[in-house]
């Protein structure tokens, strides 16, 4: 509709037109693009004009907070600016993955075969509560980011704080079920009197930290939509490396077997939910702020609904696992699963970072497209898309 009418206007005679991609679109009428722009000076003092009399910012901050590339989710968007865009998510969910596996390796290395089968098999039953993070973050985000579209920062806070809170206490919820359930379950999956001991050490370790990892989990989205991709690639790396450090010192150095490995999982993990947590808690530069607000069943509903695709996704793979360690348990016993944790760790290693880049651009593109989709409902008048012309 906005071509069709640029290309009207040109072919009617010559005018001006402001913006609308018309320096693309009537590329083969070879028109005059002009390029506006101004000196940093010039810019530091319109911000000193325009800004509020309480801001008391020096030159120097000014300058700095200028030169801070933030691409924002209702801008015109290339190719290079969403490659630039989605490339912190990507390398962070791809180094998040590769750290995953880092209580494997350290235990089938270190620790008797016995502690690895232990670990292969009671871990993919404990990822599913992990993939409410997933729901809420990818539903969650979508909703958020219409609402920041539409203008109501105020409503898109509120709907935040809801859905933090409301995985803050799934987690604690979900965590004293499977914790008192976490014997006849690890039974279930097959566990030995020889390695139950181990299922039951690593399992109840790690879920003392599962509300940290389903943060984790919805803040790798949550940080999109606050348009701080790179701090959020700073928290993965800073959990990734708390993980490997960790895992080598409590493993390899104290000889703590599944309980140093499970330890240093929740550790990262509440390294990569704390930092957020606080971050958004206090006075920050983005638009999103955690504070006061009220449960609402259908934003919940919209929620859930938006992001079930991706928990499925996640829940099909840990329920895949399962019934794999299942099976190779009754036909090879321990040695069988730890066989087969090390076929999936390298099948997992090859295909991640596609399938990751891939799920992180359709999670970029949700988000904004969700908030395009705000801002044209907030303005009726895109519907006629106005131009500066003249003849």
């Amino acid at each position: 509709m906005s071509e069709e009418y640029i290309k009207n206007i040109s072919e009617k005679g010559n005018a001006i037109i402001v913006g609308r991609g018309a320096n693309s679109i009537l590329k083969e009428y070879n028109p005059i693009n002009i390029f506006v722009y101004a000196n940093m000076e010039s810019k530091i003092n319109r911000c000193k004009q325009k800004a509020d009399s309480e801001e008391n910012l020096t030159d120097k901050e000014i300058g700095l907070e200028k030169k801070k590339v933030e691409i924002n989710l209702s801008e015109h968007f290339t190719y290079k600016k969403l490659i630039k865009f989605t490339l912190p998510t990507i390398i962070m969910m791809v180094f998040t993955s590769i750290y995953g596996v880092v209580d494997g390796i350290f235990v089938s290395n270190v620790v008797e075969n016995n502690a690895f089968a232990s670990i292969n098999l009671i871990m993919p039953a404990i990822m599913i509560i992990g993939t409410i993070g997933f729901m809420i973050g990818t539903g969650g985000s979508a909703i958020i980011s219409k609402t920041l579209g539409e203008g109501n920062k105020d409503e898109a806070n509120k709907q935040f704080s809801m859905l933090i809170y409301l995985e803050i206490i799934s987690g604690v919820i979900f965590t004293i079920i499977v914790i008192a359930l976490l014997r006849p379950i690890a039974k279930l999956l097959g566990a030995t009197e020889e390695i139950m001991s181990d299922c039951l050490t690593y399992g109840r370790i790690l879920l003392i930290g599962m509300t940290a990892f389903i943060l984790q989990n919805s803040f790798q989205s949550f940080m999109v939509v606050a348009e701080k991709l790179r701090f959020g690639l700073g928290i993965s790396i800073a959990a990734g490396i708390t993980n490997m450090v960790l895992d080598f010192l409590l493993i390899y150095v104290f000889r703590l077997g599944v309980a140093g490995a499970a330890i240093a999982t929740i550790t990262s993990q509440t390294v990569g939910a704390i930092i957020p947590l606080i971050y958004f808690s206090r006075k920050n530069d983005t638009m999103l702020k955690l504070g006061k607000t009220k449960f609402e069943l259908s934003t919940i509903i919209k929620t859930c609904t938006n992001g079930s695709s991706e928990m499925v996704t996640n829940l099909s793979m840990s329920l895949v696992n399962i019934l794999f360690n299942m099976q190779v348990m009754k036909i090879a016993g321990a040695n069988g699963v730890s066989a087969y944790g090390i076929i999936m760790y390298v099948g997992f290693l090859s295909r991640s970072k596609w399938s990751i880049c891939l799920w992180n651009n359709n999670v970029c593109w949700i988000l904004i497209c969700r908030n395009l989709y705000g801002i044209f409902c907030r303005n009726s008048s895109y519907n006629r898309i106005p131009l500066w012309s003249w003849k």
